[in-house]
């Protein structure tokens, strides 16, 4: 009998470290959770503050394109007037 008194608390034992990882890990994953959705909310909140600045920032892009472009339109223009003019005597 002792010998199967040795099993079941040896069992038992084992048993009750599941148990125990189990509750642990599982704590652990719920913590983490938590945490990882509070980093998320504070990044959304913080795109949501940069929103508008981000919008006006497009603009002036879109902007700089066009006046880029009709920079190169110009200097185009100023280079074959130049290149007319040396042709003249």
């Amino acid at each position: 009998m002792r010998s199967q008194d040795k099993v079941f608390t040896f069992n038992r034992t084992i048993g009750f470290g599941l148990l125990l990882t189990l509750s642990v890990q599982t704590a652990s994953g719920l913590i983490w959770a938590g945490a990882a959705e509070a980093r998320l909310k504070a990044a959304e909140i913080q795109l949501s503050e940069r929103a508008p600045a981000l919008e006006r920032l497009a603009v002036m892009e879109g902007q700089m394109t066009m006046i880029l472009l009709s920079l190169d339109r110009i200097e185009r223009q100023v280079m074959a007037n130049a290149l007319e003019a040396e042709r003249r005597p």
